[in-house]
């Protein structure tokens, strides 16, 4: 008779609903937590490992295109997504018929806020390349925040909620 009431699963059985609604809670927030940290390691540790082998390729190489082309090999890599961005926008500035060339040129045509309007754009091509993935490296993070500082409170109501059970048994 000891034995079966200490079975953890014959325990649960006849616990209370809300009592079994905290656990199952507690289940599927440890599941999600797990997965979201198993999936956040693959993500980060590709992301590293592809923005080393980036750099490196980047600092060895001396023309642009060659990098270009290697980034779009690395697509785990959030460097190489800039640097394709940023890329892209400076390659749209040369169509333009505003080189970097001729904005270093003292040319009177050119006033000094065009000559500059270009890079500008590239700037700001770049701010939002670097805001994107700082999003993206940081998405789920908040759930495990918030789960990391919820999950106790739950636990306890759990065992509030057991123990005033408890004592209304043994009041009766």
């Amino acid at each position: 008779m000891g034995s079966q009431q200490l079975d953890l699963f014959h325990m649960i059985g006849n616990a209370g609903i809300v009592v079994q609604g905290v656990l199952m809670t507690l289940v599927l927030f440890s599941i999600t937590s797990w997965a979201i940290i198993f999936i956040k390691y693959k993500y980060l540790r590709r992301a590293f490992k592809e923005s080393e082998a980036f750099t490196d390729y980047f600092w060895r190489c001396r023309d642009f295109s060659d990098v270009y082309a290697k980034s779009k090999e690395l697509t785990g890599s959030p460097l190489a997504r800039i640097f394709r961005i940023g890329y892209a926008e400076l390659a749209k500035l040369s169509q333009s018929g505003v080189s970097i060339s001729s904005m270093s040129s003292e040319s009177e045509d050119v006033t000094i806020s065009s000559k500059f309007a270009g890079m500008d754009n590239v700037k700001r091509a770049l701010r939002r390349a670097i805001n994107s993935e700082i999003t993206g490296l940081t998405q789920l993070v908040p759930f495990l925040a918030t789960t990391g500082n919820t999950s106790p409170f739950i636990g306890l109501f759990g065992t509030v909620w057991g123990i005033m059970n408890s004592f209304h048994g043994i009041g009766l």
